[in-house]
Protein backbone atom coordinates (compact mmCIF):
# COMPACT_ATOMS: atom_id res chain seq x y z
CA UNK A 1 0.00 0.00 0.00
CA UNK A 2 2.85 2.20 0.73
CA UNK A 3 4.58 1.23 -2.38
CA UNK A 4 1.26 2.01 -4.25
CA UNK A 5 1.10 5.70 -2.50
CA UNK A 6 4.59 7.01 -3.46
CA UNK A 7 4.55 5.68 -7.07
CA UNK A 8 1.36 7.67 -7.10
CA UNK A 9 3.26 10.59 -5.88
CA UNK A 10 5.48 10.31 -7.95
CA UNK A 11 3.64 10.22 -10.58
CA UNK A 12 1.55 13.47 -9.47
CA UNK A 13 5.33 15.33 -8.97
CA UNK A 14 5.98 14.22 -12.73
CA UNK A 15 2.76 15.43 -13.78
CA UNK A 16 3.07 18.77 -11.96
CA UNK A 17 6.86 19.18 -13.10
CA UNK A 18 5.45 18.86 -16.80
CA UNK A 19 2.78 21.54 -16.39
CA UNK A 20 5.36 23.59 -15.01
CA UNK A 21 8.12 23.48 -17.76
CA UNK A 22 5.46 23.43 -20.32
CA UNK A 23 4.46 26.82 -18.92
CA UNK A 24 7.78 27.98 -18.97
CA UNK A 25 8.14 26.80 -22.80
CA UNK A 26 5.32 28.81 -23.49
CA UNK A 27 6.63 32.25 -21.70
CA UNK A 28 10.09 31.60 -23.43
CA UNK A 29 8.42 31.06 -26.95
CA UNK A 30 6.04 34.51 -26.23
CA UNK A 31 9.18 36.29 -25.22
CA UNK A 32 11.19 34.97 -28.23
CA UNK A 33 8.35 36.28 -30.84
CA UNK A 34 8.38 39.76 -29.17
CA UNK A 35 11.89 39.97 -29.57
CA UNK A 36 12.02 38.82 -33.11
CA UNK A 37 8.68 41.37 -33.55
CA UNK A 38 10.73 44.41 -32.04
CA UNK A 39 13.88 43.25 -34.18
CA UNK A 40 11.93 43.35 -37.37
CA UNK A 41 10.11 47.00 -36.46
CA UNK A 42 13.75 47.99 -35.80
CA UNK A 43 14.94 47.10 -38.97
CA UNK A 44 12.27 48.46 -40.69
CA UNK A 45 12.91 51.47 -39.48
CA UNK A 46 16.66 51.47 -40.29
CA UNK A 47 15.52 50.49 -43.65
CA UNK A 48 13.55 53.87 -43.63
CA UNK A 49 16.08 55.55 -42.21
CA UNK A 50 18.92 54.71 -44.41
CA UNK A 51 16.54 55.57 -47.55
CA UNK A 52 16.12 58.47 -46.07
CA UNK A 53 20.15 59.24 -45.81
CA UNK A 54 20.22 57.84 -49.58
CA UNK A 55 17.44 60.45 -50.50
CA UNK A 56 19.59 63.21 -48.48
CA UNK A 57 22.33 61.99 -50.01
CA UNK A 58 21.94 62.16 -53.12
CA UNK A 59 20.07 65.89 -53.13
CA UNK A 60 23.29 67.05 -51.12
CA UNK A 61 25.20 65.90 -53.92
CA UNK A 62 22.80 66.98 -56.88
CA UNK A 63 22.93 70.24 -55.20
CA UNK A 64 26.28 70.29 -54.52
CA UNK A 65 27.73 70.00 -58.40
CA UNK A 66 25.82 73.07 -58.93
CA UNK A 67 25.88 74.85 -55.90
CA UNK A 68 27.92 78.46 -56.71
CA UNK A 69 29.14 80.32 -53.69
CA UNK A 70 27.31 83.30 -52.55
CA UNK A 71 30.56 84.77 -50.83
CA UNK A 72 32.02 84.95 -54.32
CA UNK A 73 31.10 88.42 -57.08
CA UNK A 74 28.45 87.58 -59.58
CA UNK A 75 30.62 87.19 -62.41
CA UNK A 76 32.32 84.19 -60.88
CA UNK A 77 29.37 82.69 -59.91
CA UNK A 78 28.04 82.65 -62.95
CA UNK A 79 31.30 81.01 -64.58
CA UNK A 80 30.61 77.86 -61.44
CA UNK A 81 27.50 77.66 -62.43
CA UNK A 82 28.34 78.10 -66.09
CA UNK A 83 31.61 75.06 -66.07
CA UNK A 84 29.27 72.92 -63.93
CA UNK A 85 26.47 72.87 -66.38
CA UNK A 86 29.11 72.26 -69.30
CA UNK A 87 30.54 69.35 -67.23
CA UNK A 88 27.14 67.44 -66.71
CA UNK A 89 26.87 67.87 -70.46
CA UNK A 90 30.13 66.17 -71.02
CA UNK A 91 29.62 63.42 -68.67
CA UNK A 92 26.21 62.93 -70.46
CA UNK A 93 27.98 62.74 -73.93
CA UNK A 94 30.73 60.01 -72.49
CA UNK A 95 27.49 57.87 -71.03
CA UNK A 96 25.69 57.63 -74.63
CA UNK A 97 29.24 56.97 -76.07
CA UNK A 98 29.54 54.28 -73.89
CA UNK A 99 25.75 53.31 -74.11
CA UNK A 100 24.74 54.03 -70.75
CA UNK A 101 21.51 55.86 -71.88
CA UNK A 102 20.36 55.32 -68.33
CA UNK A 103 22.58 57.78 -67.23
CA UNK A 104 22.56 60.33 -69.64
CA UNK A 105 19.04 60.69 -69.23
CA UNK A 106 19.72 61.47 -65.34
CA UNK A 107 22.44 64.02 -65.87
CA UNK A 108 20.38 66.21 -68.67
CA UNK A 109 17.28 65.86 -66.15
CA UNK A 110 19.75 67.41 -63.44
CA UNK A 111 20.94 70.23 -65.66
CA UNK A 112 17.26 70.67 -66.34
CA UNK A 113 16.43 71.43 -63.14
CA UNK A 114 19.33 73.25 -62.18
CA UNK A 115 18.08 75.60 -65.24
CA UNK A 116 14.72 75.87 -63.81
CA UNK A 117 15.70 76.84 -60.29
CA UNK A 118 16.77 80.17 -58.65
CA UNK A 119 20.32 80.24 -60.04
CA UNK A 120 19.44 80.28 -63.06
CA UNK A 121 19.53 84.37 -62.41
CA UNK A 122 23.18 84.07 -62.94
CA UNK A 123 23.19 83.30 -66.35
CA UNK A 124 21.82 85.33 -69.50
CA UNK A 125 17.97 84.81 -69.99
CA UNK A 126 18.81 83.84 -73.43
CA UNK A 127 21.66 81.48 -72.72
CA UNK A 128 19.43 79.90 -70.47
CA UNK A 129 16.47 79.86 -72.59
CA UNK A 130 18.43 78.59 -75.51
CA UNK A 131 20.15 75.80 -72.88
CA UNK A 132 16.28 74.80 -71.43
CA UNK A 133 15.25 74.17 -75.00
CA UNK A 134 18.15 72.59 -76.65
CA UNK A 135 18.65 70.02 -73.63
CA UNK A 136 14.46 69.25 -73.82
CA UNK A 137 15.40 68.40 -77.56
CA UNK A 138 18.02 66.27 -76.39
CA UNK A 139 16.10 64.12 -74.63
CA UNK A 140 13.62 63.59 -77.04
CA UNK A 141 15.88 62.87 -79.71
CA UNK A 142 17.92 60.65 -76.98
CA UNK A 143 14.79 58.23 -76.66
CA UNK A 144 14.10 58.09 -80.54
CA UNK A 145 17.83 57.67 -81.19
CA UNK A 146 17.72 54.73 -78.34
CA UNK A 147 15.25 53.12 -80.51
CA UNK A 148 16.90 53.14 -83.43
CA UNK A 149 20.35 51.89 -82.62
CA UNK A 150 18.50 49.14 -80.59
CA UNK A 151 16.76 48.04 -83.76
CA UNK A 152 19.71 48.49 -85.72
CA UNK A 153 21.87 46.70 -83.14
CA UNK A 154 19.09 43.94 -82.91
CA UNK A 155 19.30 43.82 -87.09
CA UNK A 156 23.29 43.31 -87.35
CA UNK A 157 23.12 40.51 -84.86
CA UNK A 158 20.60 38.81 -86.62
CA UNK A 159 22.23 39.09 -89.80
CA UNK A 160 25.40 37.82 -88.44
CA UNK A 161 23.52 35.12 -86.89
CA UNK A 162 22.71 33.55 -90.01
CA UNK A 163 26.17 34.38 -91.97
CA UNK A 164 27.59 32.17 -88.95
CA UNK A 165 25.19 29.29 -89.93
CA UNK A 166 26.02 29.15 -93.43
CA UNK A 167 29.56 29.13 -92.29
CA UNK A 168 29.13 26.40 -90.41
CA UNK A 169 27.39 24.81 -93.20
CA UNK A 170 30.26 26.00 -95.53
CA UNK A 171 32.48 24.06 -93.15
CA UNK A 172 30.80 20.86 -93.20
CA UNK A 173 30.65 20.42 -97.47
CA UNK A 174 33.26 21.70 -100.12
CA UNK A 175 32.81 24.55 -102.88
CA UNK A 176 29.91 24.48 -105.04
CA UNK A 177 30.10 23.76 -108.61
CA UNK A 178 27.50 26.33 -110.07
CA UNK A 179 26.59 25.24 -113.96
CA UNK A 180 28.29 27.42 -116.76
CA UNK A 181 26.13 29.53 -117.97
CA UNK A 182 26.07 28.16 -121.88
CA UNK A 183 25.92 24.86 -120.84
CA UNK A 184 22.47 24.73 -121.33
CA UNK A 185 23.01 26.02 -125.01
CA UNK A 186 26.05 24.01 -125.83
CA UNK A 187 23.92 20.95 -124.35
CA UNK A 188 21.55 21.27 -126.98
CA UNK A 189 23.12 21.86 -130.14
CA UNK A 190 25.73 19.47 -129.30
CA UNK A 191 24.29 17.23 -126.97
CA UNK A 192 23.88 14.43 -129.55
CA UNK A 193 27.65 14.79 -131.13
CA UNK A 194 29.91 15.42 -128.58
CA UNK A 195 30.45 12.25 -125.61
CA UNK A 196 29.23 12.42 -122.35
CA UNK A 197 32.56 13.72 -120.33
CA UNK A 198 32.62 16.33 -122.63
CA UNK A 199 28.90 17.16 -121.72
CA UNK A 200 29.85 17.23 -117.61
CA UNK A 201 33.10 19.44 -118.71
CA UNK A 202 30.71 22.14 -120.53
CA UNK A 203 27.68 22.04 -117.30
CA UNK A 204 30.38 23.11 -114.88
CA UNK A 205 32.13 26.13 -114.32
CA UNK A 206 35.73 25.83 -113.75
CA UNK A 207 37.88 28.70 -111.98
CA UNK A 208 41.49 28.39 -112.12
CA UNK A 209 43.45 29.27 -108.64
CA UNK A 210 46.72 29.95 -108.08
CA UNK A 211 48.80 27.86 -105.24
CA UNK A 212 48.58 29.92 -102.18
CA UNK A 213 44.21 29.74 -103.01
CA UNK A 214 44.37 25.94 -103.53
CA UNK A 215 46.12 25.36 -100.20
CA UNK A 216 43.46 27.56 -98.44
CA UNK A 217 40.59 25.66 -100.28
CA UNK A 218 42.14 22.89 -98.75
CA UNK A 219 41.92 24.36 -95.00
CA UNK A 220 38.29 25.81 -96.06
CA UNK A 221 36.41 24.49 -93.47
CA UNK A 222 39.07 26.17 -90.80
CA UNK A 223 39.07 29.23 -92.62
CA UNK A 224 35.21 29.37 -91.99
CA UNK A 225 35.41 28.53 -88.33
CA UNK A 226 37.91 31.08 -87.83
CA UNK A 227 35.51 33.60 -90.06
CA UNK A 228 32.59 32.49 -87.88
CA UNK A 229 34.74 33.15 -84.70
CA UNK A 230 35.23 36.33 -85.81
CA UNK A 231 31.65 37.37 -86.51
CA UNK A 232 30.71 35.58 -82.79
CA UNK A 233 33.28 38.24 -81.90
CA UNK A 234 31.51 41.01 -83.69
CA UNK A 235 28.41 40.10 -82.11
CA UNK A 236 29.61 39.77 -78.45
CA UNK A 237 30.84 43.97 -79.53
CA UNK A 238 27.10 44.45 -80.50
CA UNK A 239 25.84 43.59 -77.30
CA UNK A 240 28.45 45.82 -75.86
CA UNK A 241 27.74 48.67 -77.90
CA UNK A 242 31.16 48.67 -78.85
CA UNK A 243 29.99 50.22 -82.44
CA UNK A 244 33.55 50.94 -83.60
CA UNK A 245 34.87 47.23 -82.40
CA UNK A 246 32.18 45.65 -84.50
CA UNK A 247 33.22 47.56 -87.59
CA UNK A 248 36.60 46.37 -87.04
CA UNK A 249 35.88 42.90 -86.63
CA UNK A 250 33.67 43.00 -89.80
CA UNK A 251 36.39 44.43 -92.19
CA UNK A 252 38.33 41.61 -90.36
CA UNK A 253 36.24 39.00 -91.42
CA UNK A 254 35.91 39.90 -94.77
CA UNK A 255 39.91 40.04 -94.89
CA UNK A 256 40.09 36.59 -93.38
CA UNK A 257 37.15 35.16 -96.19
CA UNK A 258 38.80 36.62 -99.29
CA UNK A 259 41.11 34.02 -99.11
CA UNK A 260 38.36 31.71 -100.67
CA UNK A 261 37.49 32.33 -104.15
CA UNK A 262 34.61 30.24 -104.44
CA UNK A 263 31.55 31.61 -105.62
CA UNK A 264 29.80 30.79 -102.11
CA UNK A 265 32.70 33.15 -99.92
CA UNK A 266 32.69 35.44 -102.18
CA UNK A 267 29.09 35.73 -101.22
CA UNK A 268 28.85 35.64 -98.04
CA UNK A 269 31.68 38.37 -98.14
CA UNK A 270 28.81 40.66 -100.10
CA UNK A 271 26.84 40.28 -97.28
CA UNK A 272 29.72 40.97 -94.99
CA UNK A 273 29.94 44.29 -97.29
CA UNK A 274 26.46 44.99 -96.99
CA UNK A 275 26.64 45.27 -93.36
CA UNK A 276 29.53 47.63 -93.06
CA UNK A 277 27.76 49.64 -95.41
CA UNK A 278 25.01 50.19 -93.13
CA UNK A 279 27.11 50.48 -89.96
CA UNK A 280 25.25 51.34 -86.45
CA UNK A 281 24.10 54.69 -86.18
CA UNK A 282 26.61 56.83 -84.47
CA UNK A 283 25.43 58.12 -80.89
CA UNK A 284 23.49 61.31 -79.97
CA UNK A 285 25.69 64.15 -80.33
CA UNK A 286 24.04 66.65 -77.64
CA UNK A 287 23.04 70.50 -78.92
CA UNK A 288 23.34 71.71 -75.51
CA UNK A 289 26.49 70.84 -75.26
CA UNK A 290 27.53 73.19 -78.06
CA UNK A 291 26.02 76.09 -76.64
CA UNK A 292 28.41 75.60 -74.07
CA UNK A 293 32.12 75.48 -75.56
CA UNK A 294 35.28 75.77 -73.40
CA UNK A 295 36.63 78.89 -73.10
CA UNK A 296 40.09 79.48 -73.52
CA UNK A 297 41.92 79.92 -70.36
CA UNK A 298 42.87 83.36 -69.05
Amino acid sequence: MTRLWSILLLFVLLLGLSALAWQVLQRHQHEIRRLHQNQQSLIQQLGDLNDRLVAVSRMQSRDAAFAVQRSVPPAEQASLLRNNLRHALILAQAALQDGRIHDAEVLLLQVQSVLADDQQALLAPALVDALSQAVQADRVQLAQSAQLRQTARQSMDLALSRIQTQLDQMAQRGPVLYASPAATKDDASDGASSSWPDRISAMVSVQRVDASQQLDLAQRALICREVSLTLGLARHAIRQQQADQVNALLREASRQLQRLPDAEAVQVNGWLHQLLSHPIPAPLQLDALALLPERPAS
